[in-house]
């Protein structure tokens, strides 16, 4: 007896990706094409019986057949290799799953070696789950005792394309804040942790903070008077340091609002903070300075 399995609008991306996966057939060198009976309308035919609806999400674990692919993760439109082991011309049929239960969605026949082979660049996005099932006595039934069930095999294809300009710019951490530094103080430290943002180097953007800075005496300064000509560089001293280092830094000889860029190409190195500073420099003897702030850590230069 065969059953038909019919082919829902979901299964359809399972028999779409198997089309692409099981292609042309070369082994060894050589240009052997296998006997391959595709069927891409409504229906594939299936062996019926037995416990087949169960044994192919747990298949008996004496099985003698094996599936294998090259890759299990690859990226949108790499090659991969596909092989089904079995004995010589047996005719074997690829059931798939895309989390909705496996259906029976290609078939073919090994070769005089026992091997079904195939070479094929992937187009299709998703996650994906195959097994293999050989008709051993080929009588188009599932015959628990003789039929061999593969292994199952997983695809996962995603698209690793390089980012956009348009994805520059996107936040990825920062902080803000004020405070209150009087000269000798120990000033404004801010660490700055990016969580687990991957390691620079890593992904297709580069880095780069967005500092914005505003400061001025507090207002008993300005009553007392103390800080009244103040000149040349005292001020107060603003640094930002990446994963390896300083690499920013700007000294306000007068109270003043300002915004600044680093350099795109900051080091994240997944672990070591991100670290903003205010201090005051010297000659503010006991003035008093308020200072607010705000660092933005942005994404830039994304697909150089």
């Amino acid at each position: 007896m065969v059953k038909k399995f019919n082919i829902s609008k979901g299964n359809f991306i399972i028999i779409s990706i198997l089309l692409i996966i099981l292609g042309a057939l070369i082994y060894g060198g050589n240009n052997d094409w296998f006997n391959i009976n595709v069927l891409i309308d409504n229906n594939i035919e299936s062996p019926s019986g037995g416990d087949l609806e169960k044994d192919i999400q747990n298949p008996p674990t004496n099985s003698d057949c094996t599936l294998d692919l090259s890759e299990n993760d690859i990226c949108l439109g790499d090659t991969i290799t596909g092989v089904l082991k079995d004995g010589k011309n047996t005719h074997c049929y690829i059931f798939g799953d895309d989390g909705t239960g496996y259906e029976a969605v290609y078939e073919g026949n090994t070769n005089s070696n026992g091997l079904w082979v195939e070479d094929q660049t992937i187009n299709a996005l998703g996650d994906f789950y195959f097994r293999g099932l050989c008709d051993k006595n080929d009588n188009g039934e599932y015959d628990t005792e003789i039929d061999c069930i593969t292994n199952q095999e997983r695809l996962t294809v995603t698209d690793c394309s390089t980012p956009s300009p348009s994805e520059n710019g996107i936040s990825v951490g920062g902080s803000e804040g004020n405070g209150v530094v009087i000269d000798g103080s120990e000033g404004i430290y801010d660490h700055i942790d990016l969580g687990d943002l991957p390691p620079t180097g890593e992904g297709n953007c580069k880095l780069q903070a967005l500092i914005n800075t505003d400061w001025d005496y507090s207002t008993l300064s300005k009553e007392q008077q103390l800080c009244v000509g103040i000149q040349g560089q005292e001020g107060v001293h603003f640094t930002f340091s990446d994963s390896e280092g300083q690499v920013w830094e700007r000294i306000d000889t007068k109270p003043t609002a300002l915004g600044s860029a680093t350099k795109c190409g900051l080091v994240w190195d997944g672990k070591t903070d991100f670290l903003f500073t205010a201090e005051t420099t010297i000659g503010f003897s006991e003035c008093e300075i308020e200072i607010n702030y705000d660092v933005d850590v942005v994404t830039c230069q994304c697909g150089y």
